[in-house]
């Protein structure tokens, strides 16, 4: 049903090149050569009109990729311009033989600052990077941010230069590219962070290198690459497709409400009730959604397979009673929105494997006692506080939504796009969730889908309707849950 990716950290990362380079028998110039390809191919590829090349090469081995891209593109008559970092530079090993290469070629370097030029190459600092750019470097990479806003396309090689490869985060000043490439294995800092908008699209090749067993090297997440799931039998009915109770959505919120049972609906819930406290309030946008009686919550508890609890709940005194009873702790229960800030209060609401929590930044933060800046600074360890805390699944919400189990590896769902930042969509999300986990996914394979689904339709939405979205342009299209 998934295809994941590995995603590794900068460590394990090194082990799997270095292993790869033993293999191979030399010092790894054959793979920088291979790497150095991969780049210039790249570059062909989506900078099709650029004649004059402004590369900046650092004095490792991201320098010898960096190298490697100057020798073929001064081969195919480009006008390169080639920048070394150290003004007297000592490449040694598989940098120092690209540099010798370069050089016989009839390569040479320029004295001086860097000049303008049509795509801007970044090959100063890959992945080892751990503190903030300073000097020089820190004067090139505010140029090169200076050449972009002037129209200069950029593009980095392995990571943009000032970032954490493992943290994504920003270390100082930092080379913004239109496009990355990275190469052996997937880097987990390229989808945290800063790096989602530093590194632009980012262009990934294993240089045919096999990826180690996850025995051998456990990656650090999966990142999502595709979801599929079977077709229905041809008898299937509505009572096989499981039933979704949803109890939110109140007063002025009672649209949040809504969208959580819409999104049920879309994800292929065969039943979905409604439950809200004001009856005066607005419920029929969907008429396929039933609308109960308050007082009929004991036996709709009870018959539901799934509770969707928390959009558009409220958070006046009084709010809290429409949070489930005792009675149903072993009930499996989605938790969202504002019945994460009345958990936050009263942690023993859930009862583990029963539930799956989908909160977002600011609601992680309220969850774990901490501000939404530490949330953000490390996704992943906020995300694994939250898992051992409540002991269940969860989905931390914002670019490159992540879910984790007590006993599973971090998900990244990549797909997903900043036109989907409307009130709503988290609301939607919680709905599909309830309604994939009601029709007997598992806790985590209907986060995962769910997060995917939603993102992918979001994707494809934003292809014709713009930069922003609203939850009815997902919901309101069958075509986009194909």
């Amino acid at each position: 049903m998934f295809k994941f990716d590995p995603m590794y950290s900068v460590a394990q990362v090194r082990r799997i090149d270095a292993a790869a380079i033993a293999r191979q028998g030399d010092d790894g110039y054959a793979l920088m050569e291979q790497a150095g390809y991969f780049a210039w191919r790249t570059l062909l590829r989506v900078f099709p009109q650029a004649r004059r090349l402004c590369i900046l090469a650092g004095p490792g081995n991201n320098g010898g990729d960096a190298l490697v891209l100057a020798r073929l593109a001064q081969h195919q008559g480009l006008d390169v311009q080639l920048y070394a970092l150290d003004q007297n530079p000592q490449w040694s090993g598989a940098a120092g033989q690209a540099w010798q290469e370069y050089r016989k070629a009839g390569g040479q370097l320029c004295a001086g600052d860097p000049r303008s030029a049509q795509v801007i190459v970044d090959g100063l600092f890959g992945t080892g990077l751990t503190r903030a750019l300073s000097g020089r470097a820190q004067a090139w990479v505010q140029w090169a941010q200076s050449q972009k806003e002037q129209g200069s396309g950029v593009l980095a090689l392995d990571i943009p230069s000032g970032l954490d490869a493992d943290s994504g985060q920003a270390l100082g000043p930092v080379v913004f590219a239109d496009h990355t490439v990275s190469f052996v294995a997937r880097k987990l800092g390229h989808d945290l962070g800063d790096a989602i908008n530093a590194c632009g699209v980012v262009h990934f090749s294993s240089l045919g290198v096999d990826w180690p067993s996850s025995e051998a090297e456990p990656p650090l997440a999966w990142r999502v690459q595709d979801c599929r799931r079977g077709a229905r039998l041809p008898a299937t009915h509505k009572g096989d497709c499981g039933h979704v109770l949803v109890l939110a959505g109140q007063g002025q919120y009672a649209g949040a409400g809504r969208f959580a049972a819409a999104g049920a609906l879309r994800a292929g819930a065969g039943k979905v009730s409604q439950l809200v406290r004001d009856p005066l309030a607005p419920q029929r946008d969907w008429a396929e959604v039933m609308c109960p009686a308050w007082s009929d919550l004991p036996d709709l508890v009870a018959a539901a397979d799934v509770l969707c609890v928390g959009p558009g709940l409220g958070r006046e005194p009084g709010s809290e009673h429409s949070l489930p009873p005792a009675s149903a702790h072993s009930k499996p229960q989605v938790w969202d929105a504002d019945a994460l800030w009345w958990l936050a209060a009263q942690p023993h609401r859930i009862q583990g494997n029963s539930a799956i929590l989908t909160p977002h930044p600011g609601e992680a933060a309220t969850l774990l006692g901490i501000s939404t800046a530490q949330v953000q600074a490390d996704r992943i360890a906020a995300l694994q506080a939250l898992v051992q805390r409540f002991e269940c699944v969860v989905v931390l919400k914002g670019a490159r939504t992540l879910v984790a189990g007590p006993v599973q590896q971090t998900r990244c769902i990549p797909q997903g796009n900043p036109a989907m930042a409307t009130g709503g969509m988290g609301d939607v999300l919680a709905g599909v969730i309830s309604g994939l986990w009601a029709q007997g996914f598992s806790a985590l394979d209907a986060a995962t889908y769910g997060a995917y689904l939603v993102a992918r339709a979001a994707d494809r939405a934003a292809r014709t309707m713009g930069p922003a979205l609203l939850p009815h342009d997902l919901l309101g299209q069958g075509e986009l849950w194909a």
